[in-house]
């Protein structure tokens, strides 16, 4: 009787703890996060050393951007060539058709025309009749019970009393 009460007692203290647990861990985790956002201003000397690394990354990326354009200007050359502007346009204008259908859930025209057939030839086969010599006729037949031995022995004392008497009086070796 003390186990059967102990172990709904023990379900639920396990599952206060973990949900304690869970909510420890997330304080902690929060509240670490929010200090490091805050941060604390280190000394001038530091400060300066950023800058200096920030305005390297920065100079960087103004010459990349600067043989961005000179590449952009040197391709764009083409397209004033003789060669390019030689070149004739094949496109075809495509006429605008209906798009979809009315009710895009409703079997396609063709899938009807094949379920119709499939009826016709299903139907066909159906009223197709047997003729009656074609028909067998399986005879039921019923399965041949043996008698138990004891029976036999029965009967046969019944028809053979001297055969059954020797044998039940001779001794057993």
């Amino acid at each position: 009787m003390q186990t059967e009460n102990l172990k709904p007692v023990l379900v639920n203290v396990v599952t206060g703890v973990i949900v304690v647990g869970v909510l420890i861990v997330g304080f902690v985790v929060f509240r670490n996060t929010s200090q490091t956002t805050t941060g604390t201003t280190g000394s001038i000397g530091e400060i300066a050393s950023e800058t200096v690394l920030i305005g390297a990354d920065i100079e960087t990326t103004v010459k990349g951007l600067e043989d961005l354009t000179r590449a952009v200007e040197s391709s764009s050359v083409i397209f004033s060539t003789p060669a390019f502007r030689n070149l004739v346009d094949f496109s075809v204008t495509v006429q605008s058709q209906p798009v979809g259908r009315m009710n895009p859930f409703l079997p396609t025209d063709w899938k009807i025309k094949i379920s119709e057939r499939e009826k016709q030839t299903s139907d066909k086969k159906q009223t197709a009749s047997v003729p009656e010599q074609l028909v067998f006729q399986i005879p039921i037949v019923e399965p041949v019970t043996t008698p138990e031995p004891e029976t036999l022995l029965e009967s046969s004392s019944q028809t053979m009393p001297g055969i059954i008497e020797t044998a039940s009086s001779t001794p057993a070796p």
